[in-house]
């Protein structure tokens, strides 16, 4: 069994190789880095840089994309939320459920809302700055 400071060295060896492929850019938990890639990939966009609020991608068409990613695992709640959405300046927003569990690691589904379906639809957060 591997020691906590061993398992810390392998993760951040990880994401020394998911960084060198291009695959993520922060040190966070690479299912965020990944699920911008992918929608990048998808919109044939660019992504934004780290330090952007608002979105995360700019898509071929200029849209402006945030994307939000929940990994639901075994012992996740049905009812988990996304991450606070910071500012509403964006077009669409993806929301983005993965299932990283070993046996499947797949995404569950995905949909694309607008900023104006996000204000309608969503559900405010007690720390958002832009309801």
């Amino acid at each position: 069994m591997l020691t906590v400071g061993e398992v810390l060295h392998v993760y951040t060896g990880l994401l020394a190789e998911l960084r060198h492929r291009g695959l993520i850019r922060t040190n966070n938990a690479p299912i965020g880095d990944l699920a911008e890639y992918a929608c990048a990939a998808y919109y044939k966009g660019e992504l934004a840089p780290n330090s952007e609020k608002s979105y995360d991608l700019i898509a071929a068409d200029g849209r402006r994309v945030q994307v939000k990613v929940r990994n639901g695992r075994i012992d996740t709640r049905p009812s988990a939320g996304f991450s606070s959405i910071r500012s509403m300046d964006f077009d669409v927003c993806v929301f983005i459920l993965a299932n990283a569990n070993a046996n499947t690691n797949s995404i569950e589904s995905a949909y694309e809302w607008t900023a104006d379906d996000v204000r309608t639809r969503g559900r405010p957060c007690s720390n958002s700055l832009d309801r």
